[in-house]
């Protein structure tokens, strides 16, 4: 089958280079093996290059996973030499370094971003006691890659978590990792349990982070971004009361009962409040395209009853399938029958949610 359409990513190359070509999905009688990835055949970066074979046939790096971490520090040591006093690098890149006096710049800043359900809990502290300063940027809480929903019309990943909603951002406990395991679930929906297996000393920072992997324009970035960096900004900067010390013998799960959910609630509450009633119009003020959260509704005895998870966003119905659409009000219920749409606005109304329907019984 020849290759008429080119789908950047490079997997179509690794099998043509590798494998028998590929074939057509559509295919019925499939090749056996034919088409796909084997990473085991792939080469690690650097790997055929003369000069990094070299340099491990010499003892001065010893084998190729170790390049990255060779390369890291001789990135260092330029910085040094420029008087630039830290040097900050992904984990991938320093995970065979000792520790972080192997680097020559007086600090050495590491972004972690292991999940915290395969692990993540425990190994981002023994980061932290190597010397580094650890900033967590974990990608099952802090990824802006991953939709806001679990639901398949909101765009983007799924390796990490199903979904990094707002909520989920505000909970998220950055000081103490094993918390999150209470509050939270695993990429499958599953509890986990999460327990501290050591001492460290303070992690140095929090950041959020967006690849853009599935952005295309620059209203899906705002739309990604915004507004639950607001969520994660809040965490960063502010300790709540609901977020515990952490502490090593501590063993959190969906059967712990640690943190004071009614305190968490209370302050997600006034959270959400401050966002659908202030923040969400200043950045309508300011044209950026963020996400509106579609409404949550329900029909009891012919009314239509609708809410929204930042209270104080306006929010609409339609009777006749998006034709006119009515204001909803809280202390007035509408009667309604058949399919009823619903989405919410922003305070122009100029932009809306994304719709969804229901159905009632006639």
């Amino acid at each position: 089958m020849p290759l008429t359409t080119w789908h950047f990513g490079g997997d179509e190359a690794k099998n043509i280079k590798k494998l028998g070509g590929y074939q057509d999905v559509s295919t019925k009688a499939k090749v056996l093996g034919k088409g796909e990835i084997e990473l085991s055949a792939e080469h690690h970066p650097f790997e055929k290059s003369p000069k990094c074979q070299a340099l491990i046939a010499d003892n001065t790096v010893d084998s190729v996973e170790a390049l990255p971490s060779y390369f890291a520090k001789q990135v260092a040591k330029v910085a040094e030499e420029l008087n630039v006093g830290a040097f900050q690098a992904w984990q991938d890149g320093l995970k065979t370094a000792h520790s972080a006096a192997d680097f020559a710049t007086k600090q050495t800043r590491v972004n972690f971003w292991d999940t915290l359900y395969w692990g993540g809990s425990t190994s981002a502290y023994q980061w932290a006691n190597k010397g580094y300063q650890v900033i967590i940027s974990s990608p099952d809480y802090l990824y802006m890659d991953f939709p806001y929903e679990f639901d398949p019309k909101e765009r983007g990943y799924y390796w990490a978590t199903r979904y990094n909603h707002s909520r989920k951002m505000f909970a998220f406990a950055p000081d103490n990792l094993p918390q999150n395991a209470e509050t939270s679930f695993d990429r499958d929906g599953n509890g986990f349990s999460a327990k501290g297996s050591v001492e460290a000393t303070p992690f140095y920072g929090m950041s959020a982070q967006l690849w853009s992997e599935t952005v295309r324009t620059d209203a899906q970035y705002e739309y990604m971004v915004f507004p639950r960096v607001i969520a994660a900004a809040e965490r960063a900067w502010h300790k709540a009361e609901w977020e515990q010390d952490y502490q090593a013998s501590r063993a959190y799960s969906q059967e712990s009962n640690y943190v004071d959910d009614a305190t968490f609630t209370q302050d997600f509450n006034r959270f959400a409040n401050a966002l659908g009633q202030r923040e969400l119009n200043k950045l309508a003020k300011a044209d950026v395209q963020y996400r509106l959260p579609v409404p949550g509704a329900v029909v009891k005895e012919g009314k239509l009853y609708m809410n929204s998870g930042f209270p104080g966003i306006a929010l609409q119905y339609s009777v006749d399938r998006g034709e006119n659409w009515q204001n909803y009000e809280p202390n007035h219920a509408p009667n309604v029958s058949g399919e009823i749409w619903i989405r919410s606005v922003d305070y122009q109304v100029q932009r809306a949610s994304r719709v969804t329907r229901l159905t009632t019984e006639n």
